[in-house]
């Protein structure tokens, strides 16, 4: 399933389009319905809020810019994918603005190369773990 950001599904079908550079790939949790030229909906209305706050949080965030991937299939950890250099692991929801302040300033700290997993989590005591 293809949808542009606002949620309307684009396209549905087993192979993306040729013109698929610049997508962000998702895994989402179940979703209710997937009807072409019609918004996405989820088996569960938190589900689709919590991919609304993420979706609003990322607009806001240079993070936004360096995700290739977003693992959303369970909305109490959710996980970004950024370069394929490095994973950002979230959790919920909640904070999610400071969340993703805290990982951008850890990537700008980061040197060229260099892999590993930034846990955000708990805002308060995130960290890296380089490998």
């Amino acid at each position: 399933i293809v949808a542009s950001e606002s949620g309307k599904v684009l396209y549905i079908g087993e192979e993306l389009p040729d013109e698929h550079l610049g997508l962000v790939s998702f895994s989402l949790p179940a979703v209710g319905s997937a009807i072409f030229g019609y918004p996405l909906t989820f088996s569960s209305g938190a589900d689709e809020k919590a991919l609304s706050v993420l979706l609003d949080a990322l607009d806001e965030s240079p993070v936004k810019d360096l995700i290739s991937r977003i693992d959303m299939t369970s909305r109490f950890d959710i996980r970004l994918f950024c370069d394929d250099r490095f994973e950002i692991l979230i959790g919920d929801k909640s904070d999610i603005q400071m969340k993703l302040r805290f990982a951008y300033g850890i990537i700008e700290s980061l040197k060229n190369g260099e892999r590993g997993q930034i846990n955000v989590k708990d805002p308060e005591k995130g960290y890296l773990t380089l490998g």
